[in-house]
């Protein structure tokens, strides 16, 4: 029976070695070696390394429009603006401590308090307003992104459009329960939500890989 191609590249090789006693000329001892290696040209062999490779990897579908935006906006602030956050609606005081100046006559910080409570609370949501507004004019604007995390880089594919980046690209991450942010530069970031994963498994995995391979700021 002929032996092919590929069983002969997964034989076992069998090496052996006799070994002659001087006082008895006829009895020979035969010892065989065993030669083990890993190779791709083994289908055997290279369907578990395949397997390895697979289940090392993570993939995520997540939608570029004004939710995924607005969650991104809010986690950007909360990590890069955590105390203007923190005094947002203390802010909206101002507006009675300027009425209460007014009536003491003192018109000009009066009218200055009345002005700037309001603006510096809803900074939140200009910031929102100019990323979403900003953000139409991308091509990736309403597409599907579909991501696959592994142990050295990062893919990112869309319609018409591929990225792959090394983990050592990215200059900060900003984990929190409710997605993922990967940021390139300061203000340019990645969002990840939390349903872009399948499983919440795989949520958790992705973010221990980016809290491992990433620093933080």
């Amino acid at each position: 029976m002929g032996i092919s191609r590929i069983q002969a590249s997964c034989a076992v090789s069998l090496a052996p070695v006799i070994i002659s006693d001087n006082n008895n000329l006829g009895s020979n001892l035969f010892i065989p070696f065993t030669k083990s290696w890993t190779s791709w040209s083994c289908p055997a062999q290279r369907k578990p390394l395949w397997l390895k490779e697979q289940m090392d990897q993570y993939q995520a579908t997540s939608r570029f429009d004004v939710k995924t935006l607005k969650l991104g906006s809010a986690m950007h602030m909360r990590n890069r603006h955590p105390i203007f956050l923190m005094f947002r609606y203390f802010y909206l005081i101002l507006v009675p401590i300027g009425a209460l100046l007014l009536f003491l006559g003192e018109q000009t910080f009066g009218f200055l308090c009345i002005l700037v409570g309001p603006l510096l609370f809803m900074r939140k949501t200009f910031w929102q307003f100019r990323l979403i507004h900003s953000s139409k004019s991308s091509p990736e604007a309403g597409q599907m992104l579909a991501w696959t995390f592994s142990d050295h880089e990062v893919h990112q594919e869309s319609k018409g459009h591929e990225k792959t980046l090394r983990w050592g690209e990215f200059e900060d991450r900003y984990l929190s329960p409710k997605g993922i942010l990967l940021y390139l530069q300061k203000d340019q970031y990645f969002i990840l939500p939390k349903s872009a994963f399948s499983s919440r498994g795989d949520f958790e995995a992705v973010s221990k890989m980016c809290e491992t391979k990433i620093a933080a700021l």
